[in-house]
């Protein structure tokens, strides 16, 4: 039977050892697991940790983006620092021309540039980044990156694809007529499919998706496909009653 046992990746990613502690004065520092002291208190803001790196605002209003050892992987600067779960807008206001740099928790450039947009989905799983004109309409295809902001291709209408669901590693953006599962661990693209579907379970090797339509009113569509090895092995084209709360797929090897 299919059981997720890898656990959510928004989860796994959010767990660190280290943590800040307030002084008197209310500014922060950063500390490890045994209680050593790895900043001095300096910080009179920051943000929760994801990946192992999380953002910091220090008392003179710098900001920057630190990991777990006290290290920067964004140094502190005048620019702003917008973080996107394990992802990190870095915004430069003070010349003319507004820039951005995008840098994930391992300190590495995803993007950068003039005027692009992030969107998040699934909880920091997936990201869709985009480029804007003069008017801040977003312009050509969107690029999907994973949480560690590795490509996994270009959707051109991705606000279209207004909804999503997440089990494990697979995450499905959802339109009112198409489908599209990924794997966000691997950052590759599963299937594309019509139809809007959601993830009932998955495990290392298969997913089952169902017609999102099931979550509803008994009375609805009950579709599903099951996809393995990035296949698609079965899927019932046809609408059926709505199964006992009881019933499962059973897939071999």
């Amino acid at each position: 039977f299919l059981t997720n046992k890898k656990g959510y990746t928004f989860e796994t990613l959010s767990k660190t050892d280290s943590f800040f502690l307030t002084n008197e004065d209310g500014d922060y520092a950063l500390f490890n697991e045994d209680g050593k002291q790895l900043t001095e208190f300096i910080f009179e803001e920051h943000g929760s940790f994801y990946g192992g790196a999380v953002f910091v605002k220090h008392k003179d209003k710098r900001q920057g983006v630190i990991n777990e050892n006290g290290k920067y992987l964004v140094e502190l600067s005048e620019s702003s620092v917008y973080d996107y779960y394990s992802l990190f807008n870095v915004v430069n206001y003070s010349d003319e021309i507004i820039t951005e740099k995008l840098v994930n928790y391992k300190g590495e450039i995803i993007a950068e540039g003039i005027d692009f947009d992030v969107e998040s989905y699934a909880y920091g799983a997936l990201f869709a980044i985009t480029k804007k004109d003069d008017n801040y309409e977003k312009v050509g295809d969107a690029e999907i990156v994973n949480y560690a902001g590795t490509s996994i291709g270009k959707l051109s209408n991705i606000d279209d694809y207004d909804s999503y669901s997440y089990d494990g590693s697979y995450v499905t953006l959802i339109s009112d007529e198409k489908t599209i599962l990924y794997n966000v661990d691997t950052a590759k693209k599963i299937v594309e499919t019509d139809g809007t579907y959601c993830i009932s379970d998955s495990n290392d090797k298969t997913v089952i998706l169902n017609s999102c339509a099931t979550w509803g009113n008994s009375g609805e569509e009950n579709l599903y496909k099951v996809v393995k090895n990035g296949k698609v092995l079965y899927s019932n084209t046809e609408v059926s009653d709505t199964p006992d709360e009881n019933w499962c797929f059973a897939i071999s090897d």
